[in-house]
């Protein structure tokens, strides 16, 4: 699968001149909604963002999200959190998804930090979108088409294999 190693993050940021399709951020959606999820829970929602204001505005709220002020779109995973912490594998599966399927499209991603722990985040954000308290932002996905081109990673590392035993 050629994409798990094509994926690379933008973090460079995105070339503002080129807005992702509509088409193509229903495929993404779609391929994050086909992620497995314990007990088929599907517990994802997807906030979808692409007025430039929001996006500059998004881009100002941490130190990790500025690449959303050049993003064609940002996607916000949203979910009612859970007490056994499963729905963090849940989330992170489904972003994974994501990022897979925009790769597989040729549209760049960045996956940014916004944890269900950064109570200052959370808040910022559920005021700035009207979510409602029950949810919680587990993380934000940047699209758009990279500023600069990447190569594809290999990262396989031998001695970090350990077979039978560590």
């Amino acid at each position: 699968m050629d994409e798990v190693y094509r994926r690379r993050s933008c973090h460079k940021g995105f070339a503002q001149s080129r807005v992702v399709s509509e088409d193509d951020i229903r495929a993404i959606l779609k391929a994050g909604m086909n992620a497995p999820s314990a007990e088929n829970s599907q517990p994802w929602e997807f906030l979808v963002l692409e007025d430039r204001g929001a996006l500059v505005k998004l881009g100002n709220i941490h130190e990790w999200t500025n690449a959303c002020a050049s993003a064609s779109h940002v996607v916000i995973l949203l979910a009612e959190p859970d007490e056994g912490g499963i729905q963090d594998i849940n989330m992170g599966i489904c972003a994974e998804n994501i990022m897979l399927e925009a790769t597989h499209l040729g549209i760049g991603s960045l996956i940014m930090g916004i944890h269900p722990g950064d109570d200052q985040a959370q808040e910022t954000i559920k005021m700035m979108f009207a979510i409602p308290d029950s949810y919680t932002a587990y993380t934000m996905i940047a699209l758009g088409y990279p500023a600069e081109a990447q190569e594809p990673n290999n990262r396989w590392i031998e001695s970090k294999v350990h077979r039978g035993q560590f």
